[in-house]
């Protein structure tokens, strides 16, 4: 992830924990997983995009700049 970080926290429960909750798309877009549920395909995921940190509240990204991401890479 090359993203500078607001926080200590959000630093550490993206690149040292071994947690996937957390995770860069492709995009750059930072994204959280928030639920899974098992399908007849296998476990599927519900992520979504994190906006604001949720452990120091600092925004991190809005809807135009994922949208200029995602468009960018689309």
């Amino acid at each position: 992830m090359d993203r500078k970080f607001c926080c200590s926290t959000l630093q550490e429960v993206t690149t040292e924990l071994p947690s996937p909750s957390f995770f860069e798309t492709d995009d750059g877009v930072l994204m959280v997983t928030v639920g899974t549920v098992e399908t007849e395909d296998g476990l599927g995921y519900f992520d979504q995009a994190v906006m604001f940190c949720p452990f120091c509240g600092t925004e991190l990204q809005t809807d135009e700049i994922i949208a200029g991401k995602v468009k960018q890479n689309g």
